[in-house]
């Protein structure tokens, strides 16, 4: 080979030995890189791992705390065998029993002890006196006194109709009390109409249960034991003697007598003469007569209107009260006077002008004859006579005015206490907070 040959191969083995060189070494630099990069790897996954680890071996130390506390808390519901023992030679082998309550006393009492405890105790109850005069413990341990404790609501409002045109239906189920010689009830069982005389225009009067005519005024309701002298054709004459209603429509020509049932209401005419509303008394209430009623110039009060007598104070210095109780039906005939009247009693019905509260005997005021009077320092109540002052047991029910001809111009029934409950009091309580969450 010449020496040019020569020198062309050397240097292309040179050539070549360079490239394969630098091949190597870039061989070598990727898997170095590769190598490195898998070991990175693999120490994040192994730091990964460890941290894995360290969290759940932290979750089951927590379980096992967990596991424990309730195990210590299981543990402690239970009594160990000594204190077992302890708490068994306290017992006892037999029950022993009490055959009456007695004072400290930790043993149960025998059925026997109980019924007979019980037995012997005073029933309170209003609706359970043996008599009006017996003495009681009222509702509110002797707070209240001199007041209605209780009148039979035999008629509601709502079940007087007044039609557009006048007209008056009762409505099934009023109970009517009948005007006969002793005392009677009668329930509607149905709806009944009653019409309107319209000759009554813009008057005030009582409406009845009677005949055709459901309505007339005042100055044409007459009562007394004897007949009396009427203008006008239509007139009903209550007759007190024998407890009968007449009527006349000849202006007293004939009277014929009539079944009818005692006032049920008073009420007014308008210009046309139909009836249109129900009268209110003089504290607001609508004049709906439950208890009593008025029927010419006399006063009706019902049985069973319950009443609290004053009658002093109690040892402790709560009020003492005798109940007082209607038995039966009574009338009584109101004076004629342009001031206030008091029929002072419910069993006791005698006429009294005027009815006051004052606190002693010494502010009474003794000019004013037949005034019945309330005393609230002595809870007692009495009248002036002679211009001396009488006690006397008496609860005030009614409060009436009539005219200078005994026609009366209002009639007030004293309403029933109402004492508050835990339930009114919630419900009132409720109201006020709502109010003023609404301001």
């Amino acid at each position: 080979m010449s020496n040019d040959m020569t020198d062309i191969f050397v240097e292309v083995q040179a050539l070549n030995l360079d490239g394969i060189k630098q091949n190597l070494l870039n061989y070598v630099e990727e898997q170095a890189k590769i190598d490195i990069d898998d070991s990175v790897n693999k120490a994040d996954k192994s730091a990964k791992d460890a941290e894995d680890s360290a969290i759940a071996a932290a979750q089951s130390a927590t379980v096992a705390a967990d596991c424990a506390s309730q195990a210590s808390e299981s543990l402690g519901l239970y009594y160990t065998k000594s204190e077992t023992d302890v708490l068994l030679s306290a017992k006892q082998n037999s029950l022993t029993f009490d055959s009456a309550p007695t004072n400290a006393s930790t043993n149960p009492v025998t059925s026997g002890g109980v019924y007979t405890a019980l037995s012997g105790k005073v029933n309170t109850s209003l609706d359970n006196l043996s008599s009006a005069g017996q003495m009681i413990v009222d509702s509110q341990n002797g707070t209240i006194s001199n007041c209605i404790l209780e009148i039979p609501q035999n008629i509601k409002l709502e079940q007087i109709d007044i039609s557009e045109s006048g007209k008056i239906i009762f409505k099934s189920g009023m109970k009517l009390v009948m005007v006969d010689s002793t005392y009677s009830e009668q329930t509607l069982t149905q709806d009944t109409l009653k019409t309107y005389q319209t000759g009554f225009v813009n008057k005030e009067g009582l409406i009845f249960y009677v005949s055709d005519q459901a309505f007339l005024p005042f100055e044409r309701i007459h009562s007394g034991a004897t007949q009396p002298t009427v203008t006008g054709n239509t007139n009903i004459w209550f007759d007190t003697a024998n407890k009968k209603i007449f009527i006349t429509t000849n202006a007293g020509a004939i009277w014929i007598e009539t079944t009818s049932s005692y006032p049920i209401a008073a009420a007014k005419t308008d210009s046309s003469g139909k009836v249109v509303e129900i009268l209110k008394d003089s504290n607001g209430n609508d004049m709906i007569f439950n208890g009593a009623c008025f029927i010419g110039h006399h006063a009706v009060v019902y049985p069973n209107v319950k009443g609290l007598i004053a009658s002093g104070f109690n040892s402790n210095g709560s009020l003492n009260s005798v109940i007082s109780k209607s038995s039966s039906l009574t009338i009584k005939e109101l004076g004629a006077s342009s001031t206030n009247y008091s029929i002072g009693g419910i069993q006791y019905i005698n006429g009294h002008r005027q009815y006051y509260e004052v606190d002693y005997i010494y502010d009474v005021d003794l000019t004013k004859p037949y005034s019945f009077w309330y005393l609230r320092k002595e809870n007692k109540t009495g009248y002036v006579s002679s211009g001396a002052f009488v006690y006397s047991g008496e609860v005030p029910y009614i409060i009436y005015s009539t005219d200078s001809n005994k026609i009366v111009t209002d009639f007030t029934i004293r309403q029933p206490v109402r004492t508050a409950t835990v339930e009114m009091l919630d419900k009132t309580l409720g109201d006020v907070e709502t109010l003023l969450a609404a301001i």
